[in-house]
């Protein structure tokens, strides 16, 4: 457990207890957005003078659950306010102004949920137009601020609010708490907890600090919430109350939730959170679960016609780093799954476009270690549109423009560094699997909620394969039976039924999730396969390591460059979170960048140890640095020092101390 603790930068009792009773730990206050105040006096002006609300949300599942927060909290409080959720084939993300023109004459008050940073020109058009506007919302901000009464956002630059990744519909519950704070119900906020844990996990948001403690909360009382359109969900999805966990909202609820947006309308998804009616949540439920079923359906007719095409067109062969893959009338709401299925298929990030009459529409998706910001940007020239960030984007293009589009994607990514071999597989522990039983288990449960940010425990081990223990099941699924000194173990790969060509031999090395498995009354371990290669093996598709064997060089030269790194990206106007996964990817990134520029082999040496580090190591090496006083933690935010004087490593005890270690 202490090992396990470690690589989840937990290094102290202190840390630990707080870390394993996430539930307990106290949350800051509502009030603690800077604009909060702002936003709660002109929502009690609204409630007040009984004015006219339009909520304006999202179509996934974030914007969705934050428009229910704000909806049934207005409706406690004595306002039936309206609500507007945009369709994603027909207007898009975001808020537009012809949106908010058509409604001008209707409203007096706008609230945004996951949206509004960015529609500066939208909210402009609101504020000429006399509708007044606050803004909740959690992607990055622009560098002008719309015109609202309030905005809150946590990533804001100017913003103070301590918890940086919030979801948008953890900001919503924040405002929903605020205002029953103003009218003396404090704590009524918490009955929508069960709307901020579907919001936070279908939106992969960090499952750290105050989402971690919301997400404990709601899961814990999960059972209790009286929602009879999400009990009707979970009875489809065969997910019971009392045993709901982040892996069944993501892979269960959450599909099902968003299939609404896209095969549909999102506005079947709303009505199923808030009916009160039985019999129609029993209805929606079974509209959302048939959604689903066509949504996978359609998703994989794509895939396969865009597998076809590859092969045919040997799309492969043209980059070693990229596919661009173009369909006549792909389902747009599939777009972006299918695209994140080829990037594993293809070992390459992938561009997936659907091209329609007047249209192509696009989504794109990255391949670990490769930046798509480089090919967005060369690609942009011959685009409508085009955006995203590191790991996805989107696009919009002519269908003249197709061709040119094309070739810009495949001529930039000609001058990527592409990785010389796929990236390691990182397993946090090796564990026998005799020591895999009932105390094992309860162990491993005491560090959830697992998610982004808090990743499932995946560990390493060998067994041998008992006698025909090794077979192909339902749809191209790898079950294993595993002997050990204790008895035997299934394990089942999802997907992986290809592999078992290439087990030879008894004796297999696997990656795997420790999971129960409940059927018929009957409760199993199940190992649920990550990736599996015969004991002889050498490594081709995927490396196996374990975090504990293979690690950060803590030399001078790689703390240096982590610190030069520090140095020029934080400031007081810019200071960087400390988020060391994502402080990690920065630096990593940002020496990919020094290797492009120079052909010194030592540099890549460096860059191959810099990538080597966890995010334990990290936050060790910003211990190691304020120790030293070359920068200091304030907050969740970093501060370089002014520096007047030489430091030395060695004044660092936590250095002394592993420099210690490794010399032992």
């Amino acid at each position: 457990m202490a090992h396990l603790l470690n690589l989840r930068g937990v290094d102290s009792p202190e840390q630990a207890k707080r870390f394993l009773s996430p539930a307990e730990q106290d949350i800051p206050s509502p009030y603690s957005f800077s604009e909060m105040a702002e936003a709660v006096k002109r929502i009690q002006q609204a409630i007040d003078k009984r004015e006219r609300i339009l909520i304006h949300g999202d179509y996934d599942v974030d914007g969705i659950t934050g428009t229910c927060i704000l909806l049934e909290t207005l409706s406690a409080l004595g306002i039936d306010a309206d609500y507007f959720l945009p369709n994603r084939m027909e207007s898009g993300y975001g808020v537009q102004v012809e949106t908010i023109r058509e409604r001008l004459d209707d409203y007096d008050l706008l609230i945004t949920v996951d949206c509004g940073t960015t529609a500066v020109e939208a909210v402009r058009a609101a504020q000429e137009g006399g509708l007044d506007v606050v803004v909740t919302d959690h992607h990055s901000a622009g560098d002008e601020r719309p015109p609202a009464v309030a905005v809150l956002n946590p990533v804001r630059r100017e913003e103070s609010y301590p918890s940086k990744n919030l979801s948008g519909a953890g900001v919503a519950w924040k405002l929903a708490s605020a205002l029953f704070d103003s009218y003396s119900r404090s704590g009524q906020a918490d009955a929508l907890l069960d709307l901020v844990a579907l919001g936070m996990v279908a939106d992969v948001v960090p499952l750290a600090g105050e989402n971690r403690t919301l997400l404990a909360r709601a899961l814990n009382e999960f059972h209790r919430f009286d929602r009879p359109g999400l009990r009707a969900l979970m009875d489809l999805s065969k997910v019971l109350p009392k045993q709901i966990d982040a892996q069944a909202i993501g892979f269960r609820l959450g599909p099902r939730l968003n299939a609404a947006g896209r095969m549909d309308k999102p506005d079947l998804a709303l009505e199923l959170l808030l009916t009160r009616d039985e019999g129609k949540a029993q209805e929606l439920a079974r509209h959302l679960h048939q959604l689903n079923a066509q949504r996978q359906s359609v998703e994989a007719r794509i895939l396969q016609e865009a597998c076809v095409m590859i092969e045919r067109d040997g799309l492969l062969d043209r980059s070693s780093s990229v596919v661009v893959a173009v369909g006549d009338h792909w389902h747009r709401g599939v777009l972006g799954i299918v695209a994140a299925r080829l990037v594993q298929m293809c070992q390459r990030s992938v561009f997936l476009l659907s091209r329609e009459e007047e249209i192509a529409i696009g989504s794109a998706r990255s391949m670990d270690g490769v930046d798509l910001i480089p090919l967005l940007d060369a690609a942009r020239p011959h685009a409508i549109s085009c955006g995203g960030h590191a790991g996805a984007g989107g696009v919009k293009i002519a269908p003249d423009q197709i061709h040119a589009f094309t070739q810009a994607i495949y001529a930039a990514a000609d001058q990527m560094e592409t990785p010389s071999e796929p990236p390691a597989l990182w397993a946090d522990a090796s564990v026998p699997l005799e020591q895999i039983d009932a105390a094992f288990m309860s162990e491993i449960k005491r560090l959830e909620p697992f998610g982004e940010g808090n990743e499932e425990p995946l560990f390493l081990s060998r067994g041998t394969i008992n006698g025909v223990g090794a077979r192909i099941v339902g749809n191209n699924h790898l079950r294993l039976t595993l002997r050990h000194p204790r008895g035997a173990i299934t394990a089942i790969g999802f997907g992986q039924g290809d592999k078992l060509d290439s087990l030879r031999g008894p004796d297999v090395e696997i990656a795997f999730h420790c999971r129960w498995n409940e059927f018929q009354g009957r409760r199993n371990i199940d190992l649920h396969l990550k990736d599996v290669r015969s004991s002889q093996h050498s490594p081709t598709a995927s490396s196996l390591s374990t975090s504990s064997e293979i690690g950060f060089q803590w030399d001078r030269e790689s703390l240096g460059e982590i610190y030069l790194f520090l140095k020029n990206n934080c400031d007081e106007e810019n200071a960087v979170l400390n988020d060391a996964s994502v402080l990690a990817q920065l630096a990593k990134a940002h020496l990919r960048n020094k290797q492009r520029q120079s052909n010194d082999a030592g540099r890549e040496a460096l860059l191959k140890q810099v990538q080597k580090i966890t995010q334990s190591d990290f936050k060790t090496a910003l211990k190691i640095f304020s120790e030293i006083e070359l920068l200091a933690i304030r907050g969740e935010k970093i501060i370089i020092l002014e520096v007047k004087q030489k430091r030395n490593l060695t004044d660092s005890p936590t250095y002394q101390k592993i420099r210690e270690k490794l010399q032992q």
